[in-house]
């Protein structure tokens, strides 16, 4: 955080879809707002897979060139 605070995780409850957050803050003064969205992105496997894909394609491309030479 920018004042040099932390946010803790102190518990995630998958089952009910919550998450507790513990905010601890170095200096003592005027309190903030924490606001947060929470979403649910619905093609981020299918992202996450092409990732996956083109590294591998990167290794297999780069292994390939080095026993050619």
């Amino acid at each position: 955080m920018p004042d040099g605070g932390f946010i803790f995780i102190e518990k995630v409850m998958a089952d009910q879809k919550m998450v507790i957050f513990s905010i601890a803050r170095k200096e003592k003064g005027r309190g903030g707002v924490l606001l947060l969205e929470v979403s649910k992105k619905l093609l981020i496997n299918p992202l996450w897979a092409g990732l996956v894909v083109v590294i591998a394609g990167l290794f297999l491309t780069t292994w390939r060139r080095s026993r050619e030479t």
